[in-house]
């Protein structure tokens, strides 16, 4: 089932809001989600067709990452050493979206 079309916008208008405020740094998680929010921007059109081929395009251009190989941390929440020093990454991430 299609989206109707207000709730089409009120969507565009998250992604993009999404775009703007994310980081995307290379080496973070959250480049692969800014990458996606990208291709569901790109591919607008095709997403509001139904929530099928939302998840479609979901799943054809970025692979599942938890069936990937063990997580390991970024060097951002590393802080380039082996041991997490400070707050968590998810909440540097927060800090860095709320900003």
């Amino acid at each position: 089932k299609a989206l109707p079309h207000e709730e089409q916008s009120a969507l565009q208008n998250w992604l993009s809001l999404l775009r703007r405020t994310l980081p995307a740094t290379t080496g973070s998680g959250m480049k692969l989600v800014h990458s996606q929010i990208t291709d569901l921007l790109q591919q607008f059109d095709q997403i509001v067709l139904g929530e099928d081929k939302f998840v479609k395009l979901l799943d054809e251009s970025h692979p599942n990452p938890t069936k990937t190989a063990e997580p390991t941390w970024s060097e951002e929440c590393t802080q380039g050493g082996d041991s997490h020093k400070g707050y968590t990454c998810g909440l540097w991430t927060l800090f860095h979206v709320m900003t």
